[in-house]
């Protein structure tokens, strides 16, 4: 399984831009899901725990999943999810896990993903009823967001009805959309990304 952000592993949380869109997501998941102690909090796509930082203290448990080990090396590093913190290094699409969750997260991770109506089935498989999903994800762009040639995007953006549709059809509910963050590149042209919540029937 190629490592497509081992180059960019250690200078991930210095990255321009990263630490506030993370945190304008974090503020929209916080208003949007409700946490108790007793949550088991998987973050897909985690990186170097950029998004699940500020809820170690609202969870029991923080599964930390991402294909490149050299992201979840950096998150290791961090003493806040010493004691709450499991890793996995897999694509859960063609290799499940076997585990429960309360709450899914995720940043920027889904269009990374060949296969987004098998994640999202995976999603609903893990997830008792009444779980909760927050995803946030680039809204339908022309490609112009990554670097011709850039390995591993597989989805240019999505379109909210179409994403809603798969959901509906993995058995979500109280499905809403909001933009939380705008990135605009060089040339100054933006790209909105959403988060999108719901709830497993």
């Amino acid at each position: 399984m190629t490592d497509h952000f081992k180059e960019k592993a250690q200078e991930w949380d210095q990255k321009e831009g990263s630490k506030e869109r993370a945190a304008a997501i974090t503020k929209a998941i916080k208003e949007r899901i409700s946490f108790d102690s007793d949550s088991i909090l998987m973050d897909f796509g985690a990186g170097t725990g950029l998004l699940s930082k500020p809820f170690v203290p609202k969870v029991k448990k923080i599964i930390a999943v991402d294909t490149s080990e050299a992201m979840l090396d950096q998150l290791r590093e961090k003493p806040i999810f010493q004691d709450k913190l499991e890793t996995v290094s897999r694509n859960i699409v063609t290799d499940p896990l076997d585990v429960k969750v309360d709450i899914v997260i995720s940043s920027m991770s889904m269009h990374h993903v060949k296969n987004v109506d098998g994640l999202i089935g995976q999603f609903a498989r893990l997830l008792a009823s009444g779980g909760q999903i927050a995803l946030a994800d680039l809204d339908k762009e022309d490609g112009s967001f990554h670097d011709e040639g850039t390995e591993g995007v597989h989805h240019h953006g999505f379109d909210r009805a179409e994403l809603q549709s798969l959901l509906e059809k993995h058995g979500f509910k109280d499905i809403k959309f909001t933009t939380v963050y705008t990135m605009t590149n060089d040339d100054g042209k933006e790209f909105p990304i959403f988060l999108l919540t719901a709830a497993k029937k």
